[in-house]
């Protein structure tokens, strides 16, 4: 690589990839070149004019202690440096997430409401059902169905409305990936280990909603069922 005219400039190494701009966005190629070797008559000293120059500094200690220290170091050096402002990289990092920490809080605000109105919304459906089939569960148990038999029974609806409800939320959470690919960092936009996860979830939370009903209905009393009649 030609380093002005005369100079030629040595790779003395390769960097992993760094995003220079958003966590969003993907690294560009970049070359750094050692700073005091920058001389006024050189390319790239010419193609950086105007450009502003940050200053990375690595240190154990608190930041707040340590930026007094040296903004007094860099204004004895350059009066105009008085005024300079400092950033930690925590702080870049945090801003460069904005949005999408704003965003991710929201989805979780909103699908666990939706998740507690899903449970609940299950809960009472089949507190419902358990009530409107009191009768026949009455008879059930009076001609000899085990109190087990009767909560399999609950729970096999309890697992159909499940599955529909799983296999109707996947398709549609695969047709809006588009809209959220923005707003990822680090995760696939059809992650499988993300997905199984939430249906999972989604299934372990229904089949405990639905345990209640289904423990109601194998202690109802078959006398007083058909007396209720």
């Amino acid at each position: 690589m030609g380093f002005g005219k005369d100079r030629r400039a040595i790779v003395v190494g390769i960097l992993d990839d760094t995003r220079q701009i958003s966590v969003t966005e993907q690294p560009v190629p970049e070359i750094q070149v050692y700073f005091p070797q920058l001389t006024p008559s050189s390319g790239t000293y010419q193609a950086a004019g105007g450009v502003a120059m940050s200053l990375a500094l690595r240190t154990s200690r608190d930041p707040s202690s340590i930026v007094p220290e040296l903004r007094a170091i860099m204004t004895h050096a350059s009066p105009e440096l008085a005024n300079t402002e400092f950033t930690t990289m925590t702080q870049i990092v945090e801003d460069s997430y904005g949005s999408q920490q704003l965003v991710s809080r929201l989805l979780i605000v909103f699908g666990g409401s939706a998740l507690l109105l899903c449970l609940s919304g299950l809960y009472g459906l089949l507190a419902q059902l358990v009530t409107q089939r009191t009768r026949e569960i009455g008879v059930r148990i009076a001609l000899g169905a085990r109190r087990s038999q009767i909560v399999c029974l609950i729970l096999r609806y309890a697992s159909r409305l499940l599955l529909a409800g799983i296999l109707i939320g996947l398709a549609l959470a695969w047709l809006s990936t588009r809209l959220v690919t923005g707003f990822l960092y680090g995760v696939h936009p059809h992650d499988t280990l993300t997905v199984v996860s939430v249906a999972l979830l989604l299934a372990m939370g229904g089949f405990t909603a639905a345990s209640i009903p289904a423990a109601r209905a194998a202690s109802i009393d078959p006398v007083e069922a058909l007396r209720a009649e």
